[in-house]
């Protein structure tokens, strides 16, 4: 899937992104392939960028009636587009529940023979193809139109879509709970694991002499691979210190109004430095998580030894002395595993505001002043980022030839 474009957004200013964003939306309203559309709106992005670059408007790339554009950028989608993009889909899809039958079948080894006596049931995938069309349809009747005619900004568009999708997936695991042993369908597991092995086969070396034919080897040529985790990062480093700037100014106003002395900046860069001191945050973490996990669980046996819980009093909670141990043991590990977890996620915020805080201390900024030499240097890179973006398309094109 080329989303690679996802990375290079944020380098629009407000008019291109804005078109940029009814064209993508376009795309998923009308149901473009994700592999097809991202390397068109790569090549969008491409034309926005060196647009934006020379100081012409945004009506340059996408003239005055937007949806007229969007009509004829899409145009070129064929059927075999659409086609080739329902395979893909579909290798995905198979991929997934044929390790998932593995797992399934590994899993109950001991108590049936894993491909003869075996068995897979069919209902789950049943229910969750259901759901899926069902969540299709509703997108396609209801969403899409209204999103057309204008009836729907993007960002609403997108919510709603995410919304829709993540109650489908809730109902669909709903349904297999409840009706799962009332209308099991069974039949070997060696049916379903041939039939989506012999499409993966199939589907792979189709694949393989299309990459042979096309770039003289059966794999696509490497390309530079942007992470969703260096997307958010890149997000965040212009973010977060617009965020921080934003808070100072508002503790000062706050400040003001009760007749106290405003902060100065290197006050609150000292408050930063204690909010965002990773070991400290580390600490800070590990400790109220346990705490919180050993209070819930002390918690729970108190409640269930008042019969609270249960309608009951129960206090025979451990066998012996050492189950308690290992009981609180296990609860200190997970507690620790989920700490570090969320610390983890803390440890890019952290480095953010150590690298900001470098570059005020070497150059004497304030907040402010960073924030101003950020969105300078942002502009900065949008041009370096076109000229890459053009090298990238003209290497492509190379290769396809």
């Amino acid at each position: 899937m080329n989303l690679g474009y996802i990375a290079y957004e944020d380098k629009l200013n407000k008019e291109y992104r804005e078109a940029f964003d009814i064209v993508e939306a376009y795309g998923s309203a009308n149901n473009i392939d994700a592999e097809v559309g991202g390397e068109w709106l790569m090549e969008l992005l491409d034309s926005m960028l060196e647009a934006q670059e020379a100081g012409e408007p945004v009506e340059k790339i996408v003239g005055t009636d937007i949806d007229r554009f969007c009509m004829d950028f899409y145009s070129r989608y064929t059927l075999k587009d659409r086609i080739q993009g329902t395979f893909r889909w579909i290798y995905g899809m198979a991929k997934f529940l044929f390790v998932l039958e593995l797992i399934d079948g590994l899993i109950l080894m001991d108590e049936e023979p894993f491909f003869t006596g075996g068995s897979g049931v069919l209902f789950p995938y049943m229910c969750g193809v259901a759901c899926g069309m069902i969540t299709v349809l509703l997108i396609n009747i209801i969403l899409n139109p209204l999103f057309l005619k204008k009836k729907l900004s993007v960002k609403i568009y997108d919510r709603i879509t995410a919304v829709v999708s993540i109650v489908s997936i809730i109902a669909a695991v709903i349904t297999v709970g409840i009706m799962d042993d009332r209308l099991d369908i069974i039949f070997p597991r060696y049916i379903l694991l041939a039939v989506l092995g012999v499409y993966i086969i199939i589907y792979a070396v189709m694949r393989a002499v299309k990459n042979y034919r096309k770039y003289g080897t059966v794999r696509e040529p490497k390309v530079e691979k942007i992470t969703m985790k260096d997307m958010i990062n890149a997000n965040l480093e212009t973010e977060l210190p617009k965020t921080w700037l934003k808070q100072f100014e508002k503790k000062n106003k706050k400040r003001e109004k009760k007749g106290k002395q405003p902060f100065t900046n290197e006050e609150f860069m000292d408050k930063l430095t204690k909010r965002y001191d990773y070991r400290r945050k580390k600490i800070t973490t590990i400790a109220s998580t346990i705490g919180g996990g050993l209070f819930g669980a002390g918690l729970v046996m108190v409640l269930d030894a008042l019969g609270i819980l249960s309608g009951e009093a129960n206090t025979d909670f451990f066998e012996s002395g050492l189950d308690a141990v290992f009981f609180f043991l296990m609860i200190i590990c997970i507690c620790l595993l989920v700490a570090l977890f969320l610390a983890g996620l803390s440890k890019s915020d952290c480095e953010i505001f150590a690298a900001m805080k470098k570059e005020c201390d070497e150059n004497g900024w304030t907040i402010a002043e960073y924030v101003e030499n950020l969105e300078n240097m942002k502009s900065t890179e949008s041009t370096v980022s076109a000229e890459s973006m053009k090298s990238m398309k003209s290497m492509k094109s190379m290769e396809s030839r």
